[in-house]
């Protein structure tokens, strides 16, 4: 079933079913099925609206994710700050004492 938008201008009356009727009062925005739409314009109670276009979005440009600076090298001396793995005497603690 198709459905339009419409608007109210003055109370309109349908029929549900064999038992039921609706009123839809002035000033009334919505959608209904497109024979109750036509029913309400020929009545002269309202008006289907059309609606405007959705504006198409702009597309953007698609950016590539900047790369990670690579870490710079670790200094491997064992004077550099921090580096605990030489003994005082400058030996390897790792080193078998044979």
């Amino acid at each position: 079933m198709d459905y339009v938008e419409i608007i109210i201008d003055r109370d309109h009356t349908y029929q549900l079913d064999t038992s039921r009727k609706r009123t839809l009062p002035a000033g009334w925005t919505g959608r209904v099925a497109k024979d109750v739409a036509d029913d309400v314009e020929s009545s002269e109670n309202g008006r289907i609206v059309t609606p405007e276009p959705a504006p198409k979005p702009k597309r953007k440009r698609a950016v590539k994710p900047k790369a990670k600076a690579k870490p710079k090298a670790a200094e491997t001396s064992a004077s550099a700050p921090g580096v605990t793995n030489a003994n005082p005497d400058g030996t390897d603690p790792d080193a078998s004492n044979a």
